[in-house]
């Protein structure tokens, strides 16, 4: 009785068996599908970099001197013109001091020389007269002549030495300038890195100088990126960008491409040759984006409208590398022969051989592989 029921049992689970398959061919494969549908598709070029303003300047002394005034602080807003900074000026002003009274005496010296010229000038007319009535012999003739030919070279001598005299003044009175920081344009100090009473050193070939503090413009935004060499040619002014910075990593900031580095480099950390992008962020979304912030830029070299898309799961291709999809008709599956479009990492343009709303197999990948031209097949779901 034990092996009966036992029996019977085997035979039902067969026929069960038996008959989810008939069923499952009745209603076919069990596909995942999509329709085509049109759309935008943008492809892009990524690249990484940071973030900083679009204009900034550092500020570096060019003379030496201890730090008299800071009269900015980390975050003020400075107009064109305004003094930020100064140094002790005491040793500067005395060289200029020193340098305007040796002008000063140059040019009394000039003055000296020419009051002598002119009356050795007068002196050699009257003695060329005399020379000229036999009134004088001719070497005291020539003497006068020659004595009023060296005043000349001395008065030239006096305005050498004070155009090398005002040339100095200058030169003492712009290191004097030096010692006052202006601002060079409206903006906001960014850092100051000095303080009252320490020394700063200017900078020389192999010496960097002393960096006072930074000023930027914080109305506009850009990130420096580095495209690699290979993407470069399909980058140009003027194109769209998103932005992701770290610190926002769900958040797309607009910008456009503003400038194109024309010399390949090797950026650090890099192995390969890239160019310096710049893209001027066009919105910041209330976004706390601050410079130096590391991040990502999708640069859109290529854009297609109102075009047709297919997920890239639908296109196949065959052993002669033509792309085709699997489109479904009545539960049925036909092979379509495609033409294909750009692309990014999730879409296919088609240009060829679908329609609008047309519905294709997208999958699973197993199902996909096997599937063959009119085998039936069903939605999941």
């Amino acid at each position: 009785m034990r092996r009966l029921l036992i029996g019977l049992a085997i035979l039902g689970l067969g026929a069960l068996l038996v008959w989810a398959k008939v069923g499952q061919g009745q209603a076919g494969v069990k596909v995942d599908l999509v329709k085509a549908e049109k759309g935008t598709l943008k492809h892009s070029v990524l690249a990484s970099g940071k973030l900083a303003y679009r204009e900034q300047v550092q500020l570096r002394s060019e003379v030496s001197g201890i730090v008299k005034q800071v009269l900015v602080e980390e975050g003020d807003h400075v107009k064109k013109g305004q003094l930020l900074l100064a140094l002790d000026p005491q040793s500067y002003q005395a060289q200029v001091d020193a340098q305007t009274a040796y002008v000063n005496q140059s040019r009394i010296a000039i003055e000296r020389q020419q009051s002598y010229l002119e009356t050795l000038g007068r002196q050699v007319d009257r003695k060329v007269a005399l020379h000229a009535k036999g009134l004088l012999d001719t070497d005291a003739f020539e003497t006068a002549k020659s004595e009023l030919t060296l005043a000349k070279i001395d008065l030239q001598n006096k305005e050498q030495a004070l155009n090398q005299a005002q040339a100095e003044l200058d030169r003492v009175k712009e290191l004097l300038a030096k010692t006052r920081f202006i601002a060079p344009m409206d903006g906001v100090v960014t850092a100051v890195d000095v303080k009252v009473g320490e020394t700063v050193i200017p900078g020389t070939t192999n010496i960097v100088g002393s960096s006072l503090m930074t000023l930027a413009d914080t109305s506009a935004i850009l990130t420096e990126v580095e495209v690699d060499e290979a993407d470069i040619a399909g980058v140009k002014l003027g194109q769209d960008a998103d932005i992701y910075a770290v610190a926002f990593p769900d958040t797309a900031l607009a910008g456009k491409v503003e400038s194109i580095a024309t010399t390949a480099r090797q950026a650090v950390g890099r192995q390969g040759m890239s160019f310096k992008v710049k893209i001027l962020l066009d919105d910041l979304k209330g976004k706390a984006i601050r410079p130096g912030m590391s991040c990502r830029a999708e640069i859109f070299t290529q854009t297609a409208k109102d075009v047709l898309l297919v997920p890239l799961e639908a296109v196949r291709y065959d052993a002669d590398d033509k792309p085709f999809a699997m489109s479904v008709k009545d539960g049925i599956a036909h092979r379509v022969a495609l033409g294909l479009g750009l692309s990014d990492d999730t879409q296919q343009v088609v240009t060829q051989g679908l329609a609008e709303g047309e519905q294709l197999v997208r999958g699973p990948a197993r199902a996909l592989k096997g599937l063959k031209d009119g085998d039936k097949v069903a939605a999941n779901g």
